[in-house]
């Protein structure tokens, strides 16, 4: 139990474990964010109301959304 936390932790204490931590879940929001960007301009060429800066921001939310609701 933990994740990578709680291996880190175990293995070379609080702070290497709270590093651990901090890097996987900025790295996860990095990536994600980069996918949605991604997918938005691949969309963006066939819808081109996506290249739009309002349009682009209301997109890519919405893709976050549907895609955490279909995990």
């Amino acid at each position: 139990t933990g994740g990578p936390y709680g291996y880190a932790r175990k293995t070379f204490g609080k702070y290497t474990g709270f590093q651990t931590n901090y890097v996987y879940w900025t790295g996860n929001l990095v990536g994600n964010v980069a996918v949605v960007a991604t997918l938005t301009g691949y969309f963006a060429v066939f819808f081109p109301v996506l290249k739009q800066p309002e349009n682009i921001v209301i997109f890519n939310i919405f893709l976050v959304w549907i895609v955490t609701f279909i995990n």
